[in-house]
């Protein structure tokens, strides 16, 4: 590790600081770089493409999951003809030369803004890029070309008022930034503190880091510091301020919840199909405003809602039939031990190993490590809840069985996390709502128990259809 990218590691690894996960960067100075040398503007030019080609590599050292550049706005086409011809040329140039080194990198690019609109060859090359890094996980580079965010907008409400409603989830889910994170920190290099027209929606709750330095000069230095910057300003403001006062209110909420699901369970009959009902129909409201925010058409958005209406339907028919006298509410209660087991072991398998991710793209934070601790943590909460009630009637019941089970039971609550993280990131939201001060929505807090009832119901069909 350079001495550059130290203080923010250091930071990061204390845990007094915190790594943006997307920058952007307003790439300014090149003409100023070039006549401070009393050299021709096409020069400042190509030393900011190399300039852009040492950060892209820098950013993935740094760990970056994306990072944006803001390469040529829609409003450039008004400089004189000879300049914007050298920069189509540099263009060219950067494409043949650097796509090999992205693909190699594990690098992913995405171009956001019309460069349908640039010479034809140019989208040709870019095409074929997008398409070679398309897999790509490591860094997102996104190349903003042709681009204004006035026009973004635009673009995004007019997609939104025909999707049926001009929300701020809607309006995001039609960013030409969509499948990004949220923007963490933007950059602007030369003295100039303006957007111009640059990220103005997703810069709304961004940090901001401007510097003299013109962009030419502009290294992995220069955005280490701008890091060390970031993770100052999170130290001093989120991490010592914000999740302190958030803890009361989740702690809080998290009693509530828990309080009122372990009361409906033990008394049962009609308070626990209460339960059921009314939490099964809160997050079907909240899959169908994911849905909405990211279906493009009336055909796909109806077979979402069909679909959506089957897997959560079903998921609510399996615990109401689990908690039915032949079966004891102590089913219910295992299911529900193994589910957060799962959440519980994953978490501290995560957080003490680490690892490699399973999908970072749709869920950053989740590694194998994570996975094979839920599986171990479901495992073991299912045989202390069946110690615990003597449940060796409904089961082959043995410890390794119970094992066996609940790494099963894990892997497909996992996978239902992972599917409400994939519905989020289409949809361009963090949370599926804002029910549950501190916790997000209903959809958030059941995900994983969704997919584990959803799966014993098929099961349980099955069994019925063929034996």
């Amino acid at each position: 590790m350079s001495v550059a990218a130290a203080p923010i590691a250091a930071r990061i690894e204390a845990g007094t600081g915190a790594m943006p996960r997307h920058v952007a960067i307003i790439m300014d100075g090149n003409g100023r770089w070039a006549k401070k040398r009393m050299l021709p503007r096409a020069m400042g030019h190509k030393k900011g493409v190399e300039a852009v080609r040492n950060i892209v590599r820098a950013a993935g050292e740094l760990g970056l999951e994306a990072l944006s550049l803001y390469a040529f706005s829609s409003e450039n086409w008004k400089r004189p003809e000879d300049e914007i011809s050298d920069l189509m040329g540099l263009m060219r140039t950067f494409i043949k030369s650097d796509i090999d080194e992205f693909a190699a990198n594990d690098v992913r690019l995405k171009i956001i803004g019309n460069y349908k609109a640039l010479a034809p060859d140019i989208v040709e090359m870019l095409d074929d890029a997008l398409a070679r890094t398309a897999h790509n996980t490591r860094t997102t580079l996104a190349v903003a070309l042709n681009y204004g965010s006035q026009d973004e907008l635009v673009r995004a409400a007019q997609a939104a008022a025909a999707q049926g409603a001009i929300t701020i989830e809607a309006i995001e889910a039609n960013l030409d930034t969509t499948d990004m994170p949220p923007l963490d920190l933007l950059i602007r290099t030369s003295g100039e503190q303006r957007l111009s027209n640059f990220m103005l929606w997703q810069a709304a709750y961004a940090e901001f880091w401007f510097t003299d330095t013109l962009w030419p000069d502009f290294n992995k230095a220069e955005l280490a510091r701008a890091l060390d910057e970031f993770a100052g300003r999170q130290s001093e403001d989120a991490v010592l301020l914000k999740p302190r006062s958030d803890l009361g209110i989740r702690t809080l909420s998290g009693v509530i919840m828990m309080s009122g699901a372990i009361a409906a369970i033990w008394w049962g009959g009609y308070a626990f199909m209460a339960l059921v009902i009314v939490v099964g129909l809160g997050v079907y409201w909240e899959f169908s405003k994911l849905v909405v925010s990211f279906t493009k058409s009336n055909l796909s958005r109806l077979a979402w809602l069909l679909g959506g209406m089957v897997y959560v339907g079903l998921a609510c028919f399996t615990l109401l039939l689990f908690s039915a006298p032949f079966f004891g509410k102590i089913v219910t209660v295992v299911l529900i031990a193994g589910v957060v087991g799962t959440d519980v072991g994953a978490y501290f398998a995560g957080r003490a190993i680490g690892g490699p991710k399973i999908a970072p793209k749709i869920s950053p934070s989740k590694t194998w490590s994570g996975l094979a601790g839920g599986m171990l943590g479901a495992g073991l909460l299912m045989i202390a809840a069946q110690k615990t009630f003597n449940l060796d009637y409904t089961f082959v019941y043995s410890p390794s069985f119970t094992l066996v089970a609940g790494a099963a039971l894990a892997a497909v609550a996992q996978a239902g996390d992972f599917f409400e993280s994939w519905m989020k990131r289409r949809a361009g939201v963090k949370d599926s709502g804002r029910l549950i001060p501190g916790h997000g929505g209903l959809f958030d807090r059941t995900d994983g128990l969704i997919a584990v009832a959803f799966v014993l119901g098929l099961i349980s069909l099955g069994q019925q259809l063929f034996l």
